[in-house]
């Protein structure tokens, strides 16, 4: 299976969300999630990546 690449802003630095969303995609994005079973499966492991220290220095 071959993954179909679409356009997303890699950086978002004009608000926490942004840049909390940036290193979700990130994540997905070094585990290869491109299929929809993937993506479930690389979804719990990528929030759990990011913890509470990444989120105060967001702010």
């Amino acid at each position: 299976m071959r993954c179909t690449s679409h356009y997303m802003q890699t950086r978002s630095t004009s608000s926490p969300i942004g840049s909390a969303w940036s290193e979700f995609k990130a994540i997905l994005r070094a585990q290869e999630a491109c299929s929809v079973d993937t993506l479930k499966r690389a979804l719990s492991p990528a929030l759990d990546a990011i913890w509470a220290q990444n989120v105060g220095a967001w702010f």
